[in-house]
């Protein structure tokens, strides 16, 4: 059994990420600078419209000082696919992740499935079906592509009350038996050593102006531990990026 605890700092926008996550108007942007820029030129809305909960992020830090003082690995990510750089290999994972998405399904391909739906009386998660046969897998259903291996025993997604992503709970738990979501109130810990505890920034869905949260983290990490966590931060690289081009590269080297 490997115990993994992970930590998305978006789970500290539950006061308002419903609202700036679904303004259709305002175009999402895989580069975060990019991304921020256009939302506050576009929306209307300003920094000081954007504030977090604090008991949800004292309550982070809170398990996250518990767990490193006992867990074998620590890594910090921007994206939250990040984490499995240092978890791919492992077996039996028991998953907790604080989480305002629960990271099993991105959300893509919905309408092909309400087409489906509509047409056939057939209900599909066509994006399932993908992360199964294309490892199609980014930031917001790596937990997906690990229960497509095989990989997690357990999953316990600690969620915020009015997270939209709820609406699929039964999705979830007809592909992964032992899910549960649950909120910070509900928390129990037997333990506080994990194999591995990973956290992420997640710059396109937190506000520039909680970006230090995440160097809080990383600066009480080396106080605790003594340790560099340069040494232990993904900066550089993708794992979507890394597997979107898998099967492409291995049609191409056939033809070599």
């Amino acid at each position: 059994m490997k115990k993994v605890l992970s930590i998305d700092l978006d789970y500290i926008m539950k006061p308002c990420i419903e609202i700036y996550t679904n303004l259709d108007y305002v175009d999402f942007c895989q580069n975060p600078m990019v991304r921020w820029d256009q939302f506050f030129e576009f929306s209307g809305m300003t920094s000081e419209n954007l504030n977090i909960d604090v008991s949800n992020l004292m309550f982070c830090y809170f398990v996250f000082l518990k767990a490193i003082k006992e867990s074998k690995s620590v890594s910090f990510g921007y994206d939250h696919d990040s984490i499995l750089y240092s978890i791919e290999e492992y077996e039996d994972i028991h998953l907790i992740n604080f989480d305002h998405h629960d990271d099993f399904l991105h959300g893509s391909f919905c309408n092909n499935d309400l087409n489906i739906l509509k047409k056939t009386n057939k209900r599909r998660v066509t994006e399932y079906e993908q992360i199964i046969e294309n490892n199609f897998v980014n930031e917001g259903n790596w937990i997906g592509w690990l229960n497509s291996k095989n990989k997690i025993s357990e999953f316990i997604w600690v969620s915020n009350e009015n997270s939209a992503n709820k609406n699929r709970n039964s999705i979830i738990q007809s592909t992964c038996p032992n899910f549960k979501c649950i909120t910070k109130e509900q928390v129990m810990f037997s333990s506080y050593e994990f194999d591995h505890v990973f956290v992420c920034l997640s710059p396109q869905y937190i506000p520039p102006q909680h970006w230090h949260y995440f160097s809080m983290f990383m600066i009480a990490y080396e106080e605790i531990t003594g340790q560099s966590s340069e040494e232990h931060w993904i900066k550089n690289k993708k794992f979507e990026f890394e597997k979107c081009y898998e099967k492409v590269t291995e049609q191409i080297k056939t033809k070599i």
